[in-house]
């Protein structure tokens, strides 16, 4: 589940396994923005429209809604006015699942092509950025409509990602490997965060991207998992990242220095950082979002 602020300080949450998009205000109340109970891939007015396994979510200075919809294989939006459209993804493709067309392919976003997108986020500039998870790449939506790979490629796929490629390699660009990145964050700086399988990296202002911190192994201690989810800048500029493995959220340093901030959940998987310092976590194990405070502040 996939949360993000609106401008009213709303909750936008991407409520993955009822495949709806929700709305928490700051009292607590919940409602349903569009989609819920079946799964599908349908535009028009928020009451008929069909959502499938959305994961992310991103809200505009105008209050629009953009999401990941994971199995449509889409990005979606989501008007003030709440009409469903589609922005971007499921044109004709190199491969096809119930749901629609999947594959790699930049352009025009009417044309372009994604696999299984988890996380999007806004940058300074306007530019929605895109984590693709199945193509193991960051992708970026333009405000003139165009789908750009930003970072992320491999010349091996791996068995079971046909369409995809995936690896671990730091570099530049399109020079660097992912392997099934998960969570997505930008901080003030305009730097790029996003956890994968097996650690944490970020893309710097010129596009390099590097190792903040890695593992590689999954014994139970004081390091990250391999199975890391969700990740988010908080106002103490250290990134806090859910590890739904080891059932809990670690907060990290940018020289890569780790304390758990939070155990004994049940399957956390992502995290958003609000205003006041404290954080939110859906804790899908037990179908809550639970949320984090620290004494004094951050």
């Amino acid at each position: 589940m996939g949360m993000a602020l609106d401008p009213d300080g709303n909750v936008v949450v991407a409520d993955s396994r009822n495949h709806a998009i929700r709305r928490v205000d700051p009292d607590g109340r919940v409602t349903t923005i569009a989609g819920g109970g079946v799964e599908g891939v349908r535009d028009g007015s928020c009451d008929r429209a069909r959502f499938a396994e959305p994961q992310g979510v991103a809200v505009d200075d105008a209050g629009a809604i953009y999401v990941a919809d994971a199995a449509s294989h889409r990005i979606r939006r989501i008007s003030p006015d709440c009409v469903v459209t589609t922005v971007a993804g499921g044109a004709s493709a190199a491969g096809e699942d119930w749901s629609g067309t999947f594959g790699h392919r930049d352009g025009p976003a009417e044309q372009a092509l994604f696999r299984e997108p988890s996380a999007v986020v806004f940058d300074h500039e306007g530019n929605l950025l895109i984590l693709d998870r199945g193509n193991g790449r960051i992708r970026m939506l333009s405000p003139d409509g165009m789908i750009s790979t930003m970072a992320g490629g491999s010349p091996l796929p791996r068995e079971g990602y046909s369409q995809a490629n995936h690896g671990h390699r730091d570099g530049y660009a399109q020079q660097a490997f992912f392997f099934l990145p998960g969570g997505l964050a930008i901080d003030h700086e305009g730097s790029i965060f996003f956890t994968e399988y097996g650690g944490v990296r970020i893309i710097e202002d010129g596009g390099y991207v590097s190792t903040v911190l890695r593992t590689t192994h999954v014994r139970l201690g004081s390091e990250l998992s391999l199975f890391t989810r969700g990740i988010a800048v908080g106002a103490d500029g250290a990134l806090y990242v859910a590890d739904p493995y080891y059932d809990r959220v670690v907060r990290v340093t940018r020289d890569g220095m780790l304390t758990i901030v939070a155990d004994g959940l049940a399957n956390p998987t992502q995290v958003l950082a609000l205003p006041d310092g404290s954080l939110l976590v859906t804790d899908s194990g037990d179908n809550v979002i639970r949320k984090i405070t620290f004494e004094g502040g951050q």
